[in-house]
């Protein structure tokens, strides 16, 4: 069986996992990151993908590399 996992799905899990480590809700992390709570809440459920500046601030915000 073959891992069915996208990009995305990544992102998604990683983002929720990095943030729940750092015990922040999503209002937390979208302040740090400067940018609307339901952003997050977007970008965890995958109805939204971050474009590179949004993404480049959540790894900012969470002291993460862009590329985890």
């Amino acid at each position: 069986m073959t891992d069915e996992r996208t990009p995305s799905d990544l992102f998604q899990e990683r983002l929720k996992a990095a943030r729940e480590l750092r015990k922040w809700s999503q209002g937390e992390l979208a302040g740090k990151a400067s940018m609307p709570p339901s952003s997050i809440a977007h970008f965890e459920a995958g109805s939204r993908k971050p474009s590179f500046d949004t993404l480049r601030r959540l790894a900012n915000a969470l002291e993460v590399t862009t590329d985890y």
